[in-house]
Formats: structure tokens, C-alpha cells, sequence
């Protein structure tokens, strides 16, 4: 026999014990090889992607991660491994074999399983990487999915990184035995079990720190944080290892002197088992246990952000933090819980001689099963618990440094953990357990059918492949055009938040393409989005979308005027004669009769120059460009609609002459005035005035279309020029950066009170619902509350925002599609409109 099928006969036979190993191994192999195919990603390299250079950042660290991990972690299971086989090595010494035979036995060994993990691992992370990339592509906002490749150099990376890391680790084991002498080896897989000591004062130690964790993580806030977490992480540090080493010990041993219960049945044996387990296993207990807590407290961190977390921006990271993270938290799953069922084994030759020993005097094959369970979920379990009650504390210091409460995500992720940690428990067990029965089976104390041997093996491969599979039910949602952050928020189908996007997504149809929604409240910002923002590309929609706001824009030419007003520069009694001399008149207009505040609240009985006849000819020229006094012109062309100051009739024509008394007062364009006075001051980075340009942004821009008619299909109107507008509509701008607009109108932070109060003096509008103040439309909700606002309907989008009196909530609702003929627009009537704002501005 050849020292290689030697090496192959000696790892079939130690495959029970050798399989955990594989799988963890090969578990990493493929995280490592799907996080290179992507950095090495020819689309990636050459900066097609963009966002991509971020995320390759971020995976690189975890490439980095996953080495050392991977170093530590086949470290130590390597060398429980030939711990077991010490007995073995010594007796194939004694039977002539030389130290360089030994190390080359275990060399391949080590490198047959590294081989096997690599090959195994990297196939996997081939099969899976498509999907990697298309979740990667998802949240990554991008239009096209990203390509399937195979790099080479993920290839070579992954195999050379990992052949070394092996190798590495089985050159420090084989010097270790060399190092080793026989007699040693013979002896040093035999424990000592002389005693269980501990001390009543570590153990109170470890009582204080545990005590002193949980109370800091209770009290800790903003103003205490660094002394706070500095005591939290040295405490909890002390109290667990001592936890494990002396205050257990101590409790069991307070059990044992109850008589009445230590000599019941077989609680002699559990009782005592534990004590030797938990004191021997002290150190690999404390490691889990911190293991665990980091896992559950990194993942409930991340989705307790993602939902806390306002900013899109920051919450598209946070989704791919996750994404990525996931993986890395179930390689730690998976050693942890490797960790422990490596402990079962090398111990297992002394555990099957005690068991044996117990069963000749007289245990039974229920008692065996017992005690087996108590040592085995004792080690599973305890660490679990712990790490549990620390992840919980933690949490909770996070819940009030954050100021808010989401223990429901919590417990998902740690219902999950205890699923995961259950299964792989009864996998451990189930191979212990009939490791034990197999060694007692050889002098037939017990029987063990050959079917229930072959799916013992079969459960450690069917719980691997599981694991892989929920991953991926995990991140389905992604796929279908959610990002984390929405599939976590909406977890609560009785939520506000849910009813909303639930209606959001109910307006999507073949005349609404996509719907976004931003709510500010109290300083908190929620988004919400559903649909294509690109019906060619099928991009999805996304809540910091830019976009046309139509006529909202009249609510910042009219604050310009009122600032310009409260600056004592112009009176609002002042006539358009004034300010613009011998613009208004013939055709029975007179411009000294007409003042400013009756531009503002549409009373001045000017034609409105944006009828159907000229929409209808900007379907045919929607390039055409156009000047402030061309449209005043085509106004006067037309007959007044009353006589000034008379009646209330909505006309475009107001705001372009407020647009050039603006300009007329300050010798500006009355853009300029508006980014000086109020984009600037409230850092409105996503507002701008697109002018004469058709050009928009090429990233995070919805795309717009129109339904000329009803008998007529939607059309990209995107790039139009939108000077028709001018200073009653052709502003673009985002619904977080209106929210903040409008709510610091409402709160007087741009304007005087006297002045806000001017704007909030309404007018009958012709509707029982609503009011005309200054630009500031009353509109009071099917269930009774009033807001103010404006509506903004221009080529393409149809926008919607509301603030509440106080300015505390605001709400704008923006659809990339609209109708200037069509009966049917807004979609269903306005109706899904209606039950998106009751829904926000409800008490």
C-alpha cells in the first residue's frame, strides 16, 4: 500500500468526523470565489458599472476576512483532527514508521481534502455567482443585469489563495507532531478528569461583569457612549470567560449538594458530564459564545439601520452591506457550530470507552440516549443562549443611542440563528450518537440498522445544501425589483408604512408606469416607490428619483415675491404697470389695474397661454424654445377671463410675469433669486432649473410619458424643452428636497409671519375642497383634514405635495406619466391618490 491510498483510505475512514471540515471549507472556498468573480469582473475592471468601485472596496475587505478567518478556523479544526490521531501516529512509530513518512502521510491528507474543499467550493461558487450578480445588479440601481463570467484571475485567486492557506496550515501541524515524542503521542489524546475546581470569587466576578454589561447596556445614550461601551466591552469580555470557567462550575456544584436531585435516576451522570464538559470546554464556550453574539449583533444592527436610516443613499448601502454580510454571517455559523462538533470528535474515543463502561453496569439504551443529549446540547446550546443574551443587550444599547425601538427584527434574526443552530445540532448529535453505538455495537450491547447509519451521513449533506438554499429564499425578494430595505419594510402588514406601498404599488398600470413617494415627519424621512422609472430599460423606480414638478414650482416664485415683500422691495398692491410698464394692455387688458397679489392668487382675469391649442403644438415641437414675454403674448392675444380682482381662474400666464417682476426688482433671473434665497439656504442639492436645456441626469432621473390622447399609447417625453413652463412649472427636483421646502415654508423659516400669513389667506377656487391662498393651494382630505400645497401637471409628470399647517409632515407623490386630454388621468380618478395622503397626514 502507497502512502497515498493510505492517505485516501485513512480520511474514508475518519469521514464521518472529516465531513464537517469539507463542508465548512468548501462553504468558504465559494463565498471567496463569488465575491473575486465579481471584483474580477471584466465589466468591473473596466468601469462599466457604476457605484461598482465602492462595493469592490468592500468585498476586497471581506476577501481579507475570509483568509484570516479561514486561516484560524482550518487552524484549529486541523489540529483537533490529529489530536485524535495522536494515539495512531504514535503506534505507526512504533511500528517503524519515520517521522518523514508521518509528515508525508499527513501532508496528503491535508492536501487531498484541500483539493477536494477547492474544486468543490469554487464549482459551487461558479453555480451560484449568476444569481450573486443579479442581486449585486439589483442594488446597484442598474438597468441591465450584470453579465455571467468566469474570470480566470477570480480562478487562480481563489485556488492559490486557498492550496497556500492549506498548505501553510499543514506545515505548522506536521512540525507540531515532528516536534512531539511517542510516548507523548501515545498519551496526549487521554483527558484528565482528576477534579472540577473553581473559585467563589472569580465565579463573583464573573456574577458582577455580566450584571455590570447588561445594566450599562440599559442605561447607555449619546452622552455616555465611551465610557459606556469601553465598560460594556471589557465587562462582558471578563464576565463570559469567567462565566464558563468558574460561575457555572459553582452553580452546578450548588445542584449536587441538592441530594433529592443529584441522585434522581441519572442525574449523577448528566450533572457530572456537564461539569466536565462545560470546565474542559471552558475556553471553546467562551470563544462561541462571543462568536455568536458578534453574528446576531451585526445582522440585527444592519436591519435596524436600514430601517432607521432616512437617506436613500445610505440605505442602498446598508442593503448591500447586508447582502454581502449575510454570507459572511453563516461562514461564522458555520464555524462556530463546526467548532463544537469538532470538540465531540476529539474527544470521542475517550467519551466511547466511558459510555462502554457505563453500559456494563447496567445503563440502558434511553439513559445512554440521555446523557449523550445533555453533553451534546449542552454544547450546542449554552453558547447559543449566551451569545443570545448578549446580542439582546446589545441591541438594546443600539435601540437607545438610535432613539427607537425594532425588537421585531431582532427576534427574526435570532429565530432564524435558533433555527439553523437547531438542525445543525441534530446533525452533530445524530453522528455522535451513533458513533457511540458503534463502538458499544462491537460487542452487540446495541443494535444500529445499516438504513439509519446511511442517513445519518445523509443529514450533514442535505442541512449544507439547505443552508445555501435559504440563503437564496433569503434575497428572492431582490430580484423582483425590492431592495432589502423594502422587503424588511414591510414586514408588518398592519403598518402604515405597508398600506402605503401596498397602494403604491396597486396604482401601478399600463397608464402609470411608476409612482414614488416621500414623507417627512418630524424630521424623519420615509421613502416609498413602485413601477419602472424606464419602461424601455424596466428600471426599476426609486424614491430619490429626480423629476418635473410641474406647477409646484409656483410655490417657490411666490415665497421669492413674499421674501421680496417682506424686504419692503415691492408691495403686493403694487401694479404690474409699475414693475413691467406698457407690457399689459389692448385687448381689454390694463396693467395698472391688475396688482401683484392677484397674479399670486390667480384673480388678475389673464388668459391662461397653456390651453389646448398651444399644448396641442408642443406634441408636435417639443424642442421649441420659448421667452417669458413670447408666452405673455400669446395671452393677450386672447380675451380676458374676468375683470381684475373679480374671479378666481388658474392661469400660467400669473407666474411668468411674477418670473419677470422678480427679475425687474433685483436685476436677476428669477431662477437665480430662487437659488439664492431658498435652494442654497436649505441646501436643496437635487432642485435646479433646467431652462431652455433638454438635457437631464444621465443616473437616479425618472424617465417621463405622456398620453397625448386616450387613444393613444404612453410616449418618452423626457427630453423636452420645458421654456414653456418658465416660472409657472419648470422646475426638477426630488420628493425629499420639496418636503423640506415645504415644511421649512410652513415652520417660517422663509418667510416673515405676516408675510406666510398673506399666503395662507385663501380664496374660493370654484371647489367645496379647496382654497387659493398666495401660491399655496387649501385642499382638505376625504377624511377631513387640510393641508396645503400645490399640483404639478407637465409632459411627462404628474406631482402631488402636501404639508400639514405646522409644517411637521409633509408628503409629495410624483408619477412619471401624464395626460393633458386623456379623461382618465390621474390614474383611477385621483382615487389611489386620495388613499396615499389619508393614509400620511392621519392622526
Amino acid at each position: 500500500m502507497t502512502f497515498r491510498s493510505l492517505a485516501f483510505s485513512n480520511i474514508k475512514g475518519n469521514w464521518r468526523a472529516y465531513s464537517a471540515f469539507f463542508l465548512s471549507s468548501s462553504f468558504s472556498v465559494m463565498i471567496f470565489y463569488m465575491y473575486a468573480a465579481f471584483l474580477y469582473h471584466p465589466d468591473v475592471v473596466n468601469g462599466y458599472i457604476v457605484g461598482a468601485e465602492k462595493l469592490r472596496q468592500g468585498l476586497l475587505l471581506c476577501e481579507y476576512i475570509i483568509i484570516v478567518f479561514s486561516f484560524l478556523f482550518i487552524l484549529y479544526s486541523n489540529t483537533a483532527f490529529l489530536k485524535t490521531r495522536t494515539k495512531e501516529f504514535g503506534l505507526f512509530t512504533l511500528l517503524g514508521t519515520t517521522r518523514r513518512q508521518i509528515r508525508k502521510l499527513i501532508i496528503y491528507e491535508n492536501l487531498s481534502i484541500a483539493i477536494l474543499s477547492i474544486v468543490t467550493g469554487t464549482f459551487l461558487g461558479i453555480l451560484f455567482s449568476r444569481f450573486f450578480f443579479m442581486i449585486l445588479a439589483v442594488l446597484l440601481n442598474m438597468e441591465d443585469w450584470i453579465s455571467f463570467s468566469v474570470p480566470f484571475k477570480s480562478l487562480a485567486f481563489t485556488s492559490i489563495t486557498f492550496f497556500i492557506l492549506f498548505t501553510l496550515i499543514s506545515i505548522i501541524n506536521v512540525i507540531r507532531i515532528s516536534k512531539t515524542e511517542v510516548i507523548d503521542l501515545i498519551k496526549s489524546s487521554k483527558k484528565s478528569q482528576d477534579g472540577v475546581y473553581y473559585s467563589k470569587w472569580l465565579a463573583l466576578l464573573a456574577a458582577i461583569c455580566l450584571v455590570t454589561t447588561y445594566y450599562t447596556s440599559l442605561i447607555i445614550n449619546g452622552t455616555n457612549f465611551v465610557w459606556a461601551a469601553s465598560i460594556i466591552l471589557i465587562a462582558v469580555m471578563i464576565g463570559t470567560y469567567f462565566l464558563f470557567t468558574q460561575l457555572s462550575i459553582f452553580l452546578l456544584n450548588q445542584v449536587r449538594k441538592r441530594k433529592n436531585i443529584y441522585y434522581k435516576k441519572i442525574n449523577l451522570i448528566t450533572i457530572s458530564q456537564l461539569s466536565y464538559n462545560i470546565k474542559g470546554n471552558a475556553r471553546m464556550l467562551f470563544i462561541v459564545s462571543i462568536l455568536n453574539a458578534v453574528t446576531l449583533t451585526a445582522s440585527g444592527t444592519l436591519l435596524m439601520f436600514i430601517q432607521t436610516i432616512q437617506y436613500e443613499e445610505f440605505r442602498q448601502m446598508l442593503s448591500l452591506t447586508m447582502f454581502i454580510g449575510i454570507f459572511i454571517s453563516l461562514l461564522f455559523f458555520l464555524a462556530s457550530g463546526s467548532i463544537i462538533y469538532f470538540k465531540l470528535f476529539t474527544e470521542l474515543q475517550e467519551d466511547q470507552v466511558q459510555y462502554k463502561a457505563l453500559m456494563r453496569i447496567g445503563l440502558v439504551e434511553k439513559e445512554l440516549k440521555k446523557t449523550i443529549f445533555s453533553q451534546v446540547s449542552t454544547l450546542f446550546f449554552i453558547p447559543s443562549i449566551v451569545g443570545i443574551i448578549h446580542a439582546l443587550f446589545a441591541l438594546k444599547a443600539l435601540d437607545n443611542l438610535l432613539m427607537t425601538s425594532n425588537w421585531s427584527y431582532s427576534f427574526i434574526i435570532i429565530g432564524v440563528f435558533l433555527l439553523l443552530q437547531f438542525v445543525y445540532f441534530l446533525v452533530a448529535y445524530s453522528n455522535y450518537l451513533k458513533s457511540i453505538k458503534s463502538e458499544i455495537n462491537k460487542n452487540k450491547y446495541l443494535e444500529l440498522s445499516p438504513k439509519k447509519e446511511r442517513s445519518i451521513y445523509r443529514r450533514g449533506i442535505y442541512f449544507f445544501f439547505g443552508l445555501l438554499i435559504f440563503t437564496l429564499l433569503l434575497t428572492l425578494p431582490v430580484i423582483n425589483g425590492k431592495s432589502f430595505y423594502a422587503v424588511f419594510q414591510t414586514m408588518n402588514d398592519d403598518s402604515t408604512d405597508n398600506k402605503i406601498q401596498r397602494i403604491l404599488e396597486d396604482s401601478i398600470s399600463s397608464n402609470v408606469p411608476g409612482a414614488m413617494l416621500g414623507v417627512l415627519n418630524q424630521g424623519q424621512t420615509t421613502f416609498f416607490a413602485a413601477g419602472k422609472s424606464n419602461i424601455k430599460t424596466e428600471s426599476i423606480m426609486e424614491p430619490d428619483n429626480k423629476f418635473r414638478i410641474g406647477s409646484v414650482t409656483k410655490i417657490f416664485t411666490a415665497t421669492a415675491i413674499l421674501q421680496l415683500v417682506g424686504e419692503k422691495k415691492i408691495d403686493l398692491n403694487d401694479s404690474i404697470e409699475k414693475w413691467l410698464p406698457g407690457l399689459i394692455h389692448g385687448n381689454e387688458y390694463d396693467g395698472k389695474q391688475i396688482t401683484i397679489r392677484q397674479l399670486l392668487n390667480h384673480t388678475s382675469g389673464l388668459a391662461d397661454y397653456a390651453n389646448i391649442k398651444f399644448l396641442n403644438n408642443i406634441s408636435s415641437k417639443p424642442l421649441q424654445n420659448y421667452q417669458d414675454y413670447e408666452l405673455v403674448n400669446i395671452a393677450l392675444s386672447m380675451k380676458p377671463t374676468s375683470e381684475p380682482g373679480k374671479k378666481y381662474n388658474y392661469s400660467n400666464t400669473d407666474y411668468v410675469l411674477l418670473g419677470m417682476i422678480i427679475n425687474k426688482v433685483t436685476g436677476k433671473p428669477y431662477s437665480k433669486i430662487v437659488e439664492e434665497k431658498i435652494l442654497q439656504p436649505l441646501n436643496l442639492k437635487n432642485t435646479f432649473f433646467p431652462g431652455s436645456s433638454t438635457k437631464v441626469p444621465k443616473e437616479h432621473f425618472a424617465r417621463g410619458y405622456i398620453q397625448w390622447n386616450s387613444n393613444t399609447s404612453l410616449q418618452d417625453i423626457t427630453n423636452i424643452n420645458v421654456s414653456f413652463a418658465n416660472a409657472s412649472g419648470e422646475m426638477i427636483s426630488t420628493t425629499e428636497d420639496l418636503n423640506i421646502f415645504l415644511c421649512a415654508l410652513m415652520s417660517g423659516k422663509l418667510l416673515n409671519q405676516t408675510e406666510l400669513e398673506e399666503m395662507k389667506t385663501i380664496i374660493n377656487d370654484g371647489n367645496s375642497t379647496k382654497g387659493y391662498g398666495l401660491g399655496l393651494q387649501k385642499t382638505t382630505l376625504p377624511n377631513g383634514e387640510d393641508v396645503w400645497g400645490h399640483v404639478g401637471g407637465i409632459a411627462g409628470y404628474y406631482t402631488i405635495a402636501y404639508v400639514s399647517d405646522d409644517g411637521s409632515k409633509a408628503a409629495t407623490l410624483s408619477v412619471n406619466a401624464y395626460s393633458f386630454n386623456s379623461s382618465n388621468f390621474p390614474y383611477k380618478g385621483g382615487e389611489f391618490i386620495n388613499q396615499i395622503f389619508i393614509e400620511v397626514f392621519k392622526k
